[in-house]
């Protein structure tokens, strides 16, 4: 018979959660009294609490809704996990409500950059895949409401993909520099600086000023919540 071990972190976890449990008073820390240990509440565990996903785990674990949900909402996110994974198209089409894609994008579909509602990894060569990772495009100043203000002519996001005959905007590649250095304690470490590239420019020339930022689509998951904290 084989014998499994729990890990020792989630063994010792676990010993704390019973010591806790099974003696609600404790020591404090300075020997003058007791104090009252908190109650553990259900689902305190888990990063999300009751709203964290532990059926479907692996690559697929960010594809499954929140926990809680009631099957009203839960029909509701089906509903609009469904136009998420599902490709745009171009207008006049017979399918008017997924019509309107174009004439510039970035990709046919919001899982084309989320891919299993995940975080994109950005491209480890020029040839690679370029899905998920966008280019964000700003010269110096400020617009009417303080933010950033986009290029003259393409705007605030490098457009890299054109439906039919409309040229693209361009062709952003990346290319990844070593750059060496040691830790205080001299352990030696690498880091990957990228540098970006545009070409194939369909619309003339960038700002003499522009600045650019290469961004990767983050992951989904957990957005919501972020959204329901107030902002007061």
């Amino acid at each position: 018979m084989r014998n499994v071990r729990p890990a020792p972190f989630l063994a010792a976890c676990l010993s704390l959660t019973a010591a806790c449990h099974a003696d609600k008073l404790g020591d404090s820390a300075e020997g003058g009294g007791a104090y009252l240990l908190a109650e553990v509440e259900s689902g305190e565990w888990l990063p999300g609490d009751i709203t964290t996903n532990t059926l479907l785990l692996g690559s697929n674990a960010f594809l499954r809704p929140a926990a809680n949900l009631s099957d009203e909402h839960e029909s509701f996110f089906y509903s609009g996990n469904s136009w998420f994974n599902q490709d745009f198209v171009p207008a006049p089409a017979t399918t008017d409500t997924r019509d309107g894609l174009g004439p510039l994008q970035n990709a046919r579909s919001c899982s084309g950059c989320h891919f299993k509602d995940g975080r994109a990894a950005p491209p480890a060569t020029p040839d690679d895949n370029q899905l998920g990772t966008l280019v964000r495009l700003s010269i110096p100043g400020t617009n009417g409401h303080g933010g950033a203000l986009g290029d003259p002519v393409y705007g605030i996001q490098l457009q890299d993909g054109g439906y039919g005959d409309i040229p693209k905007e361009g062709r952003p590649t990346l290319e990844w520099r070593e750059e060496p250095g040691t830790y205080d304690d001299g352990t030696p470490y690498t880091l990957r600086r990228p540098t970006l590239t545009i070409e194939e420019l369909g619309y003339g020339d960038l700002h003499p000023s522009v600045m650019t930022s290469v961004r990767v689509a983050p992951h989904m998951i957990g957005l919501g919540l972020l959204e329901g904290i107030p902002e007061a």
